[in-house]
């Protein structure tokens, strides 16, 4: 089983205010997305299956993960984690290529592949540059190797792609999938982008204003999609679904 969430509950102290209530889904598809409105929980429900946000004082959380059958605290203690967030997170003072190889040196590891990531991403000949020098597509694809120069057996990818106009979207689309191809990671995708979650998953989950399941979907059609004349053939339908479920949630008093 590549995913299980069972029982998930988790609501912050101060304030009162409950995300997740029972929350339980699980499926053996390797690649997922996690679709809905904004303020559901999306981002939050990514944290928290990695570990990023543990029970604390501040908190309750309740509940049983695993990805592979490792838990969130595991997930940490074994760097099995590659999370790619909304914002690039590039430390401004190191260039391409120290920002690139730098999970690389914290986990002390040997430095062999990241050469062959730059060239990946199509950075060779900006290795030397800071961030403060590079274009919004760019940066994303300095974060994009970065993330995924460990090799992770876990990814994943919060908002990773807004803000790109359609072309830098689809050009790292594909870069991602070959990428992807080469470590087979399990990975799971947050995203406002209906149509992206289709192109890079196969199992897409809803979720409701409230942090409820509103739907789950199983995508039979082989991926990578992105390489295909018409990504989006026979997924059309499933796109119109999945925006009539979030409109008449987000709708609903």
């Amino acid at each position: 089983m590549s995913i299980i969430v069972h029982n998930l509950s988790f609501a912050f102290n101060k304030t009162g205010k409950t995300i997740f209530n029972n929350l339980s889904f699980e499926t053996s598809c390797r690649s997922i997305a996690i679709v809905g409105p904004s303020g559901c929980g999306k981002s939050t429900l990514l944290r928290i299956i990695c570990g990023l946000i543990k029970k604390s004082s501040s908190n309750t959380l309740c509940g049983n993960i695993s990805v592979n059958n490792i838990s969130p605290s595991q997930m940490i203690q074994t760097n099995s984690v590659g999370f790619m967030f909304q914002e690039d997170t590039l430390l401004p003072y190191l260039s391409v290529i120290d920002n690139i190889k730098l999970p690389l040196l914290l986990q002390k590891r040997a430095l062999t592949d990241v050469s062959q990531y730059v060239e990946k991403v199509g950075l060779s000949t900006d290795v030397d540059k800071y961030p403060r020098e590079l274009s919004g597509g760019m940066r994303t694809r300095v974060a994009l190797a970065r993330t995924l120069i460990t090799h992770p057996a876990i990814l994943l990818l919060d908002e990773p792609f807004t803000g790109l106009d359609e072309y830098w979207r689809n050009t790292l689309y594909r870069e991602l999938e070959t990428l992807r191809s080469e470590i087979n990671p399990f990975t799971a995708l947050v995203t406002h982008h209906i149509e992206e979650a289709l192109l890079l998953s196969n199992f897409i989950m809803v979720l409701g204003k409230n942090g409820n399941v509103l739907k789950e979907f199983s995508i039979s059609k082989k991926l990578p999609r992105v390489f295909n004349e018409d990504p989006m053939d026979g997924l059309r339908g499933i796109q119109r679904e999945i925006q009539t479920l979030i409109i008449e949630d987000s709708n609903e008093k």
